[in-house]
């Protein structure tokens, strides 16, 4: 059986580790990237794809989306507040996107269907295709400048990871924290129906008496009180002592062997 010193330490030692990462997970620097998403854009679609020159084309994605509310504090950089939203709501926008190749200038072009495609433009790749290759190399991703485009601050990852234990935790200790204000609005609601409920009864006996003196009034209750609670020891008390007597045995195997014994005894002699 757990003891309650031990559920007690537990109780104190999760609630030690969500306070430490909780600090951790507002506290860790979030500043914004100097470069313009062009860098972090790069690192992502550098593996490059194969080239496929041909007219604009119209195509409907669903894209990652998200706000800078919920699990992002205020003072939390843009990109960073976009990002971990979409983490815990994994929300998708539904976005209309045109996509053209330049074969002179070897650059593929993403911007939104029916905008301007240099004023609006997403994603420009600029690629590089060798003779003797095969596969495209991409060698820049250009996107917009800020805000229309932002990195996430190198601090991103680190606060992702501590969110990752920090969530599962914080729903875990609103569990209990809702468990028991629901038990204890629940014990005094009872407690308050129950008084009502004494209240009326005394009441309706106090009319029934006659209207007496509230003090002798209250001597008779207590005194009532006292002979019930005499009573209800005296019950216990005697279900005690039968329940003692159930339980013990007379000695009937001893006084039935004993004339036996003395029987043997005159057949010897």
């Amino acid at each position: 059986m757990i003891r309650p010193r031990t559920v007690l330490r537990l109780v104190l030692y999760v609630s030690h580790t969500w306070l430490a990462l909780a600090i951790l997970y507002a506290g860790l620097p979030s500043f914004a990237r100097i470069d313009d998403g062009t860098e972090y854009a790069t690192k992502l679609t550098s593996p490059g794809e194969e080239s496929d020159d041909g007219s604009p084309v119209s195509l409907s994605v669903s894209a990652p989306a998200g706000d800078t509310d919920g699990i992002s504090l205020p003072w939390f950089d843009k990109a960073d507040a976009v990002m971990m939203f979409h983490f815990i709501h994994r929300d998708e926008a539904l976005v209309k996107l045109n996509v053209g190749f330049e074969k002179d200038k070897k650059r593929l072009d993403v911007w939104p269907a029916g905008e301007d495609r240099y004023k609006k433009n997403l994603l420009s790749l600029t690629l590089d295709n060798a003779e003797k290759e095969s596969t495209t190399r991409i060698l820049t991703a250009s996107v917009p400048h800020p805000p229309l485009s932002l990195s996430p601050s190198p601090t991103y990852h680190v606060r992702l990871a501590i969110l990752v234990v920090l969530a599962p935790l914080t729903l875990l200790l609103m569990g209990v924290y809702v468990g028991l204000i629901s038990l204890i609005s629940t014990i005094f609601r009872l407690l308050f129906s129950l008084f009502w409920v004494f209240a009326l009864l005394f009441l309706g006996r106090w009319v029934y008496k006659g209207r007496p003196p509230v003090g002798e009034f209250i001597q008779e209750i207590r005194n009532d009180a006292k002979a019930l609670v005499k009573r209800v020891r005296t019950w216990r008390s005697g279900q005690s002592s039968n329940r003692g007597k159930d339980e013990e045995q007379p000695p009937l195997d001893n006084e039935e062997v004993k004339p036996d014994l003395e029987f043997e005894k005159a057949d010897v002699s």
